[in-house]
């Protein structure tokens, strides 16, 4: 329902040479609940299209998080097909 999504707790994983992104989405008190995996499948396809801008692999993404994170990345990853913006 509410946070802060500034801190991005993949500078471990960045400092190992691979990029790492902190999204943020819509929280539920600003949206109805299916936004949040829209905004997250909304932000993957930013990156693809972006990705020669920033040097990315477009091929080789993933995702991690713990909480309402953890429950979008799961979404991301078996919604393929399924939800389109």
């Amino acid at each position: 329902m509410e946070g802060d999504k500034e801190s991005c707790l993949g500078e471990e994983v960045a400092v190992l040479v691979y990029a790492v992104v902190s999204i943020n989405y819509r929280f539920s008190d600003e949206a109805i609940v299916t936004a949040q995996i829209y905004d997250a499948k909304e932000a993957v396809r930013w990156l693809r299209q972006n990705a020669s801008l920033y040097n990315i692999d477009s091929d080789r993404f993933g995702v991690w998080g713990d909480s309402s994170d953890g429950q979008l990345s799961a979404l991301l990853g078996t919604s393929a097909g399924v939800l389109k913006v």
